[in-house]
């Protein structure tokens, strides 16, 4: 029985450093691939980044161009209310700014915000999971207002401003007697654009919150990806550690196998002699 039992601590010690030295040798030899897989990991983040910033540079520009054309709708708009209350025969001339100009430049601005808002969609959605990575320690991305719905809100407030526009249009080849009402009309078209310009205005803080993440998150993978090759190291060194802990826990179980050998075998000498 002892000799049976110790022929299992041997087989089993046998094993057990068998194990051991595949561990370490599989450990180092996949250590390499291990650094350059993670590498390419983080440089694949890095580049999708370098797309996102590109993307908001272009919604940059968008919203600048926005903003500039809303600030020169207002300034029309300023324009019109004060040639309607200085002199009736400019009526002609502002139904054309009506009922042709202001459209087309809401079309035209709607255009560049619908495309715009596409945009925001994919980035908004690439931040949400690029700041939910373990790794990088960072804020989660989660804005009050995500940029394509600000842009979206800043599209919508504009669908009604046509209507107005005609409105006024028609009032004006009516009857210069509405003057007055035009004058209201005036009034609440420019309460709408204030209203455009602070949406705007929070569309271009997301855009600045946007700019910073990607700027911070591109800082944290370039310092984790210095970092990568000596944790990869660490992390081998441990799994090592482990493996010699295991590899020296089966001498002993090797030790007592052959001690149990040993001793059965002398036992039996020993009555084969008497």
């Amino acid at each position: 029985m002892k000799r049976t039992v110790g022929f299992l601590l041997i087989i089993a010690a046998a094993l057990g450093l068998t194990l051991a030295l595949l561990g370490l040798v599989s450990t180092w030899s996949y250590k390499s691939r291990s650094t350059l897989w993670i590498e390419e990991q983080v440089d694949l983040v890095i580049s999708v980044l370098d797309t996102t910033s590109q993307g908001l540079d272009a919604a940059a520009a968008t919203l600048q161009t926005t903003q500039a054309t809303v600030q020169t709708l207002d300034s029309t708009i300023q324009t019109l209310a004060k040639s309607i209350t200085d002199t009736l025969p400019l009526l002609d001339s502002i139904g054309q700014i009506l009922g042709t100009d202001l459209p087309q430049t809401i079309e035209a601005t709607q255009t560049s915000l619908q495309s715009a808002q596409a945009s925001a969609k994919i980035m908004d959605d690439a931040m949400k999971v690029i700041t939910a990575i373990p790794l990088l320690r960072t804020k989660l991305y989660n804005p009050e207002v995500p940029l394509h719905v600000a842009l979206g809100e800043v599209s919508s407030s504009l669908d009604d401003m046509p209507l107005a526009f005609q409105t006024m249009e028609d009032n004006l080849h009516t009857t210069t007697s509405n003057l007055s009402k035009i004058q209201v009309n005036v009034a609440e078209v420019q309460g709408e654009v204030s209203q455009v310009a602070t949406s705007l205005d929070q569309a271009r803080q997301v855009l600045e919150q946007y700019q910073d993440s990607t700027v911070d998150l591109e800082g944290k993978l370039e310092k984790v990806k210095e970092q990568i090759g000596r944790l990869v190291n660490l992390v081998a060194i441990l799994i090592s550690m482990f493996f010699v802990w295991l590899a020296i826990a089966q001498l002993g179980l090797l030790t007592q196998g052959l001690d149990l050998t040993s001793n059965e075998k002398s036992s039996n000498d020993k009555d084969n002699n008497h």
